[in-house]
């Protein structure tokens, strides 16, 4: 039996797209050392499919900066978790899609006091490789 990919919705951060990984970003919480409320925040963030949801600014940043510099910066010491997690795909790509989804958050909280997000289940794909 070859295992497959989970699930994954495209999460639209402030009408942004997200790379497809953003989707996963309470599993980059769950596996580094972040504080746990942060990790509770991205495993909220993250079932968003099929609805709307939004936080202050000031904690969208606190969150995604604490997992931003949290996150290793080669993929080497999660390697091994993120291909048994995401058995066809790379875990640099991985690593590079959390690190890029993060950055484009922080961003786009810095411009709002209130920031919104929508995971659209209508586009469930598995990522590319």
């Amino acid at each position: 039996m070859t295992a497959q990919a989970p699930n994954m919705h495209v999460i639209k951060f402030e009408g942004v797209r997200l790379p497809t990984f953003a989707s996963f970003l309470d599993v980059a919480a769950a596996i580094v050392d972040v504080p746990e409320d942060t990790a509770k925040w991205f495993w909220r963030f993250t079932i968003c499919a099929g609805r709307r949801a939004d936080s202050p600014s000031g904690e969208v940043r606190r969150h995604s900066q604490a997992l931003l510099a949290a996150l290793p910066t080669s993929d080497g010491s999660i390697a091994d978790m993120l291909r048994e997690r995401f058995p066809d795909y790379e875990p640099a790509h991985i690593l590079g899609e959390w690190r890029s989804s993060l950055q484009q958050i922080i961003e786009l909280a810095s411009e709002r006091e209130i920031c919104h997000w929508y995971g659209d289940d209508s586009e469930i794909k598995r990522p590319s490789a």
